[in-house]
């Protein structure tokens, strides 16, 4: 798995670094130098085998806490051979869990595109202009969690679009840019990923908020 590095902001519809986040189309990617680079081998794994391997290698972890809690418990804690041996047990378990996990890791990027165009719809549907800027397409997310959070993250967006950010005149009334921003990145944080999405928009009006109230219908008993 290479480095995490955020990806450089960029615009959905003119990206100004496009050329330096462009990744090579042929078998050999071109360096500065003049020379080609062999690309990285791949192969094709069924998905069922590698959802196999993941099941096994939980298996693998409770067995190992299991076996140091009978450790514990016979006393024999005290001796330096086990408790070395055991040390290394946990330390290749845990190494062996991350490895098999990075396989089904994949970029947030091609989600993040798809979002492109939901932000682009949502604008044209209501009249207003908006920029789409997105950091951290590298970040690498487990290919189920990718699946669920297309749904969300379109909800949210469209929030974002509708709700979220005003009209280009009341933008400029406010000493804005007709233009609004909506900014979704991605990041690990302490061993989580962090999914954020965000606005230039004039925010929650809250003393309106507080001024809401329910109907009393929806409180009184039903007739019978």
């Amino acid at each position: 798995m290479q480095p995490e590095t955020p990806a450089e902001a960029q615009s959905d519809q003119t990206p100004q670094n496009s050329a330096a986040m462009a990744t090579p189309a042929g078998p050999s990617a071109r360096t500065q130098t003049g020379t080609t680079e062999p690309a990285a081998a791949t192969v094709r794994v069924d998905l069922e085998r590698i959802d196999r391997l993941v099941n096994l290698v939980g298996e693998l972890v409770i067995n190992q806490a299991m076996l140091a809690q009978s450790v514990t418990e016979a006393g024999m804690a005290e001796h330096a051979a086990v408790v070395s041996g055991l040390e290394e047990f946990m330390m290749l378990t845990r190494d062996i869990q991350d490895s098999v996990m990075m396989i089904r890791a994949q970029p947030v990027k091609p989600l993040f595109q798809r979002m492109s165009r939901i932000v682009r719809e949502a604008s044209n549907a209501v009249s207003k202009d908006v920029r789409f800027k997105t950091e951290g397409e590298t970040t690498e997310v487990d290919k189920t969690v990718i699946e669920r959070l297309s749904d969300p993250l379109t909800h949210m967006i469209r929030n974002a679009v509708d709700h979220g950010l005003e009209t280009p005149e009341k933008r400029e009334a406010a000493g804005k840019t007709r233009e609004g921003v909506i900014t979704l990145s991605a990041s690990h944080r302490a061993g989580r990923v962090l999914i954020e999405i965000s606005d230039d928009g004039a925010g929650i009006n809250r003393p309106r908020v507080r001024r809401l109230r329910f109907p009393k219908a929806l409180f009184q008993p039903r007739q019978t």
